[in-house]
């Protein structure tokens, strides 16, 4: 899909619909907005709006009602080659470096699927509230503001619990 259908779609699916205005979650923390659609709960780190063009420099968490934690870090357009595996590296605030391997969704989506409670942990607890994202063989960081992930996570939580 080209990164500009790709990110329009996005952008509509972080919208409420007029059925989810009713009943669905919708709550925002400082600049997160978590909302519930279909099987899933997801925050986002930037509105909606601010995904209509590239770069993204973006992140998503997402939670289903199986109790599974996924991320994807929107990167740049030609990051990647969709379906490639993709290794990443998580600084937090400089202290300590994860290493996990991302899937390439697009050409510019990378997913970690299965986080635990450990890496949520790293996230929530970033010495302040900085976490960094680099690629292998992308040139460039993606710097993120976690401050607030453990309350982000907590409402992803509760979320989740409104799900069918």
């Amino acid at each position: 899909m080209r990164p500009w259908l790709r990110s329009a779609v996005l952008a509509a699916a972080a919208l409420p619909s007029a059925a989810a205005a009713q009943s669905a979650f919708d709550q925002r923390i400082a600049h997160w907005r978590i909302i519930a659609g279909g099987a899933s709960c997801t925050a986002f780190n930037r509105p909606a709006y601010e995904l209509n063009a590239a770069p993204f420099n973006a992140l998503s968490v997402r939670l289903n009602k199986q109790g599974r934690w996924n991320f994807t870090v929107h990167f740049w357009p030609k990051t990647s080659t969709p379906d490639a595996d993709i290794p990443l590296v998580f600084s937090f605030g400089g202290a300590k470096d994860v290493k996990a391997l991302g899937k390439a969704a697009d050409e510019y989506l990378a997913i970690l699927s299965n986080i635990g409670a450990s890496f949520r942990n790293d996230v929530a607890n970033a010495p302040q509230g900085e976490m960094e994202v680099r690629a292998e063989g992308v040139a460039g960081k993606l710097y993120f503001d976690v401050t607030d992930a453990a309350a982000v996570f907590a409402a992803l939580e509760d979320c989740a619990k409104t799900l069918r």
